[in-house]
């Protein structure tokens, strides 16, 4: 008996396990398979299926902030891409790409309003997130 009641332990099967692509991935170790039970798995998926939905309107939000700096309406889209970072920011904590993306996108906008001091820390942040992902030697 696995000791996480939530997980049921699966040894020596006869037959094999076939998961839908989108179910949680199993954990193998030595002889044995472990699986989410059911009901947990049903968690991971509408969990997975939430995150998938706050991705799809952060990108929306993105997407109509970059449409209104294309038209030239920048002040208009700062608070929307204030509010993209920070969706941003919750969906990916720490220092994933996306998140210097978003610094990059905001502080660029920032620039074409012509707020130079709030640009630069943004920027460097971005670059600093970049520097411990790839190197400091990679050339993005």
């Amino acid at each position: 008996m696995h000791p996480n009641p939530q997980l049921e332990c699966f040894a020596n099967c006869d037959h094999p396990l076939i998961l839908p692509e989108s179910s949680p991935k199993m954990h193998v170790r030595q002889d044995y398979v472990y699986t989410p039970h059911p009901y947990a798995r049903r968690q991971l998926l509408e969990a997975d299926q939430a995150h998938v939905r706050r991705q799809r309107n952060r990108n929306r939000l993105a997407n109509l902030a970059h449409a209104l700096q294309s038209l030239g309406r920048a002040v208009e889209a700062l608070p929307l891409r204030e509010e993209s970072l920070a969706m941003t920011r919750r969906l990916f904590p720490g220092d994933h790409a996306d998140v210097a993306t978003g610094l990059i996108d905001l502080a660029v906008l920032q620039k074409t309003l012509g707020e130079f001091d709030q640009a630069e820390p943004l920027l460097r942040r971005a670059m600093a997130i970049a520097e411990k992902r790839f190197g400091p030697e990679d050339p993005t």
